[in-house]
């Protein structure tokens, strides 16, 4: 007679492929994510899918399913804690318990799902951890802080169904989508891999921002027409003098464009180095090269000032960091692409050093001065609303702030307060803004921290790889400064490129907490990367 199969034996026996998947699936959703504006409510239902049986997956192949029961309920317990402090939030706005609606929408807006999942992954993560544990322990707890007061504060949302559907739609899923690409990093091959994807990915949206860049200024009035009615691009008041005209194509906003290219310089950047680590042919090193150049010059063509900003300023501190004379290096260049930029390209970067940009108001507000129009409304919101914010959801702001200034709607399509570290206080308060600042701080240092391990003169230099290694940490140091830096001038943490974002935080975070194998060679595609 015929046995079951027991679950511990189908995934011994199929091991090899639930490995596999989870990383394609994330490749596949990082792909899409140029064309998230093209067919949004898609992507949403694939984006969650997706992250639903990436985490299911982990908790399969790391055992997570049968083994610590402790920390199932711990996560249990912790998840309808959080649901009851959310009710009671609900019920101190409101003046009314939230009944159906707040079950309702905590299981099948998978809030519940998303805090009970990332309870689990940092539980076996800090298991897995080694002598890190300390530094690990405080910035998860951060993380979960995060978590669990954006769902808290969804409760007493001005619109609680809305703060739901952004939290299950991008907070909470990209959250839970860096604790899984923590554990899913886990080998050089499989960063190499998703750095290339990425790179790929990065060269075909430069291609297609340099193309219809060429195609708008040296074709005809009918072609230029016809573009701006496609909405591949479209012409803005300029900061001083003038129209700007600006690429939206394919991300429907020249500063999501920006950003998205300007992280596209790093993944070429890491990519090459990876390449080069390994001896990988002549070709393939001039492809990277090449790769890194287009980039950068189609990152100048989106006009977006933050995201040029972002790349010169991490790229300055992170040569300085590694040789000084390369800081110059980086300055030299940048002056010399300024210089060599088409017109309207230069005009764009010159206003960040002219008066007027700064100054100008009345019914003639330049980009910049109506950000400080944000940010007052910002700081003005969270004051009204310091404990829990007005909710989670970059839309409470908008509409809060299109009801109030009806006589700029026309000139602010979708405002939010243009700062990361802003725009969460606004949403989800002080306690929450502070459980993200300490989680900010905390990967930094520990980012810096792991950087130093791998230095001339620490332990690990007896590897001749070690070098390698130190680079790799630079390099997601700079990418983890870019980040920040855009994030001052424009919020980063929402729609697709949200996702790509927690992405490269991810990156410093598998790094941390990796034990590098230094008596490997960096080109040992299985020792690079081990927890």
């Amino acid at each position: 007679m015929r046995h079951p199969i027991s679950l511990k034996n189908w995934v011994k026996k199929n091991k090899r492929i639930l490995e596999i998947l989870p990383q394609w699936l994330l490749l596949s959703l990082l792909l899409t994510i140029p064309f998230e504006s093209q067919g949004i409510v898609k992507y949403l239902h694939y984006y969650r899918a997706t992250v639903l049986i990436i985490s299911v997956n982990i908790i399969i192949i790391t055992r997570l399913l049968w083994v610590d029961k402790k920390e199932w309920i711990t996560a249990l317990i912790l998840t309808c804690g959080t649901a009851i402090l959310g009710n009671l939030c609900y019920y101190f706005t409101n003046g009314e318990a939230a009944g159906i609606w707040a079950v309702n929408t905590l299981f099948l807006e998978y809030a519940s799902w998303i805090l009970f999942v990332s309870y689990l992954l940092c539980s076996y993560i800090l298991h897995h951890s080694g002598s890190r544990i300390l530094i690990l322990k405080s910035l998860l707890i951060s993380l979960l802080g995060f978590l669990t007061i954006m769902i808290i504060s969804s409760y007493g949302s001005i619109k609680p169904s809305r703060s739901f559907y952004y939290l299950c739609k991008e907070g909470g899923l990209f959250i839970l989508l860096f604790l899984c690409l923590g554990i899913i990093l886990d080998s050089r091959l499989k960063l190499s891999r998703l750095m290339i994807a990425l790179t790929l990915l990065g060269v075909v949206v430069a291609l297609i921002v340099i193309i219809e860049w060429s195609v708008y200024h040296y074709s005809g009035e009918e072609i230029r027409t016809l573009m701006e009615e496609k909405r591949i691009v479209y012409r803005a008041p300029g900061d001083t003098t003038g129209v700007s005209v600006r690429l939206w194509f394919p991300f429907r906003h020249h500063n999501r464009l920006g950003n998205f290219l300007m992280m596209s310089v790093y993944f070429s950047v890491l990519s090459l180095w990876l390449c080069w680590a390994k001896s990988s042919t002549l070709l393939q090193k001039l492809f990277h090269l090449s790769a890194i150049l287009l980039i950068s010059i189609a990152v100048l063509f989106t006009l977006t000032r933050g995201a040029v900003l972002a790349l010169i300023f991490s790229g300055i501190i992170v040569a300085v960091m590694y040789r000084k004379q390369f800081a110059l290096l980086i300055l030299a260049l940048s002056i010399l692409l300024v210089i060599v930029s088409p017109k309207d390209v230069k005009h764009q970067l010159l206003t960040i050093v002219n008066p007027k940009t700064y100054t100008t108001t009345g019914q003639h507000y330049t980009s910049v001065t109506a950000r400080f129009r944000l940010i007052r409304f910002g700081i003005q919101l969270f004051e009204e609303h310091p404990v829990l914010g007005i909710g989670y959801g970059w839309k409470n702001f908008e509409k809060l702030y299109n009801k109030k200034y009806k006589d700029v709607k026309e000139v602010l399509t979708g405002p939010h307060t243009h700062n990361n570290f802003l725009e969460v206080f606004v949403e989800i308060g002080a306690l929450g803004g502070m459980f993200f600042v300490a989680f900010t701080l905390l990967l930094l240092l520990a980012l810096l921290r792991k950087i130093r391990f791998y230095k001339s003169g620490s332990p690990a230099t007896s590897s001749p790889y070690a070098n390698t290694f130190y680079i790799v940490g630079l390099i997601l140091l700079g990418l983890f400064i870019a980040t920040h830096i855009f994030g001052m001038t424009n919020y980063s943490l929402r729609r697709s490129l949200g996702l790509l974002v927690w992405t490269s935080w991810a990156l410093a975070f598998a790094f941390v907490r990796s034990r590098w194998d230094t008596t490997s060679s960096p080109s040992n595609n299985n020792t690079v990367f081990h927890h």
